[in-house]
């Protein structure tokens, strides 16, 4: 609820009333959402996943001349950009970091315009860093992903995110913030996981990737995680489970 404004936090908690009180099942991309008991019940909420493709290669899809011919980056992306996707501790951490590769931050920039104007501001002094203010097509997301030195998901809040999962499928080296849907995702033990919003340790394990000998082991070994544990048709097959026993009692 953090990136949402006043008036749509309270939408938000009101539609959540009546999904909870009418639903007769509900369920959760997270193991840790709950119902409060100031709603109408206290209701138990399945859990089912997000999911993903296994990703076969670069997809051809020519990219925009911004960002275009890039090579050797780092990759920063999000759908809407706001302060939880965490962009600042990795622009702290980034600045202390003596690298020429440059850094690659697409996102839109439009949801959120007093962050963005403030992330506007840091970045400019970088020649460094490129930013692609709008989202991509997801053909042209996938290349991007594929093609990164290191994919950084630092983001404060998420429930389980399809971008992290998507960049796992395209074989991305990942350093992510550990929060606890993070961690579902690459592991509680995942050696690249590090603690949100703490910019030095973000350093650390950036200077740390940048000199991982074994990351094809890395990206392999969390690829054959997500695309088997998290893999849609298995997904799929939970939630017609879900229906064909919610129609049975009825």
């Amino acid at each position: 609820m953090q990136k949402w404004g006043r008036f749509a936090r309270i939408f938000l908690r009101l539609s959540e009333r009546f999904f909870v009180e009418f639903s007769h099942r509900l369920t959760s991309v997270s193991k840790f959402k709950s119902v409060g008991r100031g709603l109408l019940k206290h209701a138990e909420i399945d859990y089912v996943p997000n999911g993903v493709d296994r990703f076969d290669g670069p997809v051809a899809s020519e990219l925009p001349d911004e960002i275009s011919g890039l090579a050797d980056y780092l990759l920063f992306a999000c759908g809407r950009l706001d302060e939880t996707k965490g962009l600042h501790h990795l622009l702290s951490a980034y600045a202390r970091l003596d690298c020429v590769s440059k850094l690659l931050i697409i996102g839109d920039f439009g949801h959120d315009q007093g962050y963005s104007d403030t992330i506007n501001r840091r970045i400019v002094s970088d020649h460094r860093i490129v930013a692609y203010r709008a989202l991509l097509p997801r053909e042209q997301l996938l290349r991007v992903l594929s093609e990164c030195k290191l994919f950084i998901f630092p983001s404060e809040y998420e429930a389980m995110s399809m971008l992290l999962l998507e960049a796992i499928s395209c074989k991305a080296p990942v350093i992510c913030s550990a929060i606890s849907p993070n961690l579902e995702v690459v592991g509680e033990d995942y050696s690249y996981a590090y603690p949100p919003t703490s910019d030095e340790i973000l350093t650390d394990k950036l200077q740390q990737a940048l000199r991982e000998a074994h990351w094809d082991e890395i990206t392999s070994r969390l690829y054959e995680r997500c695309t088997t544990e998290f893999s849609w048709s298995n997904i799929a097959t939970t939630y017609e489970n879900k229906y064909s026993e919610m129609t049975a009692f009825r």
